[in-house]
C-alpha cells in the first residue's frame, strides 16, 4: 500500500474533511452534540484532530485518544484532553457517559470491530457512531478503490474500501447493533453519512 504522510497531518486532514463533506460536516457534529446533551463526559476513540470538542456544550468534559502521535500533539496544542491510545485496547478507555466513533469503524476493519464495540459497550452508557457507507457502484471499480484506499489510509494500513459496508449493509448492521450493542437506537442520515445513537 502506498502511504502519503502529508495526509496524516492534522491540518491537511481538517481541510480534506471540509472539502469532502462541506456543510454536512458541521451539521453532523451539531446533531451529535444534541444527542450528547449537557454535563456529560464524552470519550472519542480515534479522535483525530479533535473536531468534535468544539461542538460540544461547554458543560461537557471532552476526552479523546488516537493511535497517531501527530494528532495527539495537535490536540494538546489546542488545549484538549487527548492521549495516545488504541481503540482495540481496554487500557486506552475511560468511563464516560457517551462514546463517539466518528468515521472510525472502517479504520478498524470488520475482523476487529466487535472487540471495539464490546469495549465501547463496557465503558459508556451511550454510544454514537457516524459512518459513511461505501458507494456500491464505485466499490466495484478497482481504480477508485485504489485511490480511495490511498487517500483515506491510516498509519495502521487497515482501510480497504472493497471490504467496507454498502448503505444496505451499514443500515442492517446499525439496526442490529453490529451484533454487540443491545441498546435502544436512533438512526439519522446527514449527507451521505449515517449516525446511530445507542442508549
Amino acid at each position: 500500500m502506498i502511504k502519503i504522510p502529508l495526509l496524516w497531518h492534522p491540518r491537511v486532514y481538517n481541510i480534506r474533511m471540509w472539502i469532502l463533506h462541506g456543510r454536512n460536516l458541521r451539521k453532523r457534529y451539531e446533531y451529535i452534540s444534541r444527542q450528547i446533551g449537557k454535563n456529560k463526559v464524552v470519550l472519542e476513540p480515534g479522535c483525530g484532530p479533535g473536531l468534535l470538542a468544539k461542538y460540544l456544550d461547554p458543560s461537557c468534559k471532552y476526552i479523546g485518544f488516537d493511535i497517531d502521535p501527530s494528532f495527539v500533539k495537535h490536540c494538546k496544542r489546542k488545549g484538549l484532553n487527548v492521549y495516545k491510545g488504541d481503540a482495540l485496547t481496554a487500557k486506552s478507555y475511560k468511563k464516560a457517559d457517551v462514546i463517539v466513533l466518528y468515521d472510525v469503524v472502517h479504520h478498524i476493519g470488520r475482523k476487529d470491530e466487535k472487540k471495539m464495540f464490546k469495549l465501547c459497550n463496557k465503558f459508556a452508557k451511550k454510544i454514537i457512531i457516524c459512518e459513511q457507507p461505501a458507494p456500491e457502484l464505485l466499490k466495484r471499480m478497482k481504480w477508485y478503490v485504489w485511490i480511495f484506499n490511498i487517500i483515506d489510509q491510516d498509519k495502521k494500513g487497515k482501510v480497504n474500501l472493497a471490504l467496507q459496508r454498502t448503505e444496505k449493509e451499514l443500515l442492517k448492521d446499525m439496526k442490529k447493533g453490529f451484533g454487540i450493542v443491545k441498546k435502544k437506537k436512533r438512526i439519522k442520515k446527514i449527507g451521505k453519512e449515517f449516525i446511530v445513537t445507542y442508549g
